[in-house]
């Protein structure tokens, strides 16, 4: 009981101090310079008398019911009484979407459904490249994304350029193209899975092997010693110089 009445007090008090609940979005105000700290939230900046905003609140309504089982929090600001708090955000217009997580902030531009919103704070919070274990989940990424980028290899942990510089582009790309990554043993009967870690690029349930150029840095493979020249051939020796023709004698009539 004592618990239970414990709960209670807790989820009151958070009422108080982020505004309103509407169903599992919450209403910001002035105390989320705070709030944002505890949380990763998913923000929609709005103007009460903007008819675009207005059409979102359902859908809105749907991410934060989507969302409600995950760690990120779904809320909403009015900018227009918040105006320092849109301008610390650079609210341009209405409605603005963003993510924010600490110092990562980052602004949705997709399309205004539920599927893609969710999908995006997904992204954002989550990791730049998803772990794929077996062939029913790559059937599955298969289905929900027509195009997107496997990193196949590096077993173990293994660090290589390769997987470097995947996993770069997987940070700064992660909210207009999906990656994931895989172990080898799923690709274990393609004839390259021999020749080391590979990035894969899917389209439409076809997939092209990425192979980097070559780097002018590295040093061309040390010549194979084991297998030395044939030395040269003596027993054929050159023919001699012919003496039996002599080089003209100088004519001492033409002085040089």
């Amino acid at each position: 009981m004592v618990q239970f009445r414990a709960k209670l007090e807790t989820l009151f008090l958070l009422a108080v101090l982020t505004g309103a609940v509407r169903g599992r979005v919450f209403e910001l105000g002035g105390n989320f310079g705070e709030e944002r700290t505890r949380s990763p939230w998913l923000i929609m900046f709005y103007a009460p008398w903007c008819g675009y905003c207005k059409q979102l609140e359902p859908i809105w309504t749907e991410v934060g019911q989507r969302l409600s089982r995950s760690e990120v929090k779904v809320g909403r600001i009015d900018a227009t009484s918040y105006g320092s708090i849109a301008q610390e955000f650079d609210v341009g217009g209405y409605p603005t979407i963003k993510f924010i997580d600490g110092v990562n902030i980052f602004t949705y531009k997709g399309g205004r459904t539920t599927e893609n919103i969710v999908e995006f704070a997904t992204r954002a919070h989550g990791p730049a490249v998803q772990y794929i274990a077996n062939e029913h989940m790559l059937q599955d990424v298969k289905r929900k994304h027509p195009v997107f980028f496997l990193f196949v290899g590096g077993d173990g942990g293994h660090v290589t350029s390769l997987r470097s510089e995947f996993f770069a582009a997987a940070a700064e790309l992660r909210l207009t193209s999906a990656f994931y990554r895989a172990e080898s043993t799923l690709f274990q009967n393609e004839d390259w899975m021999g020749s080391g870690p590979a990035v894969l690029v899917y389209k439409n349930d076809n997939y092209l092997r990425y192979t980097p150029p070559l780097d002018d840095s590295d040093p061309p493979p040390p010549l194979d010693d084991s297998d030395p020249p044939p030395p040269l051939d003596d027993s054929d020796p050159p023919p001699p110089l012919d003496d039996s023709d002599p080089p003209p004698p100088l004519d001492d009539s033409d002085p040089p």
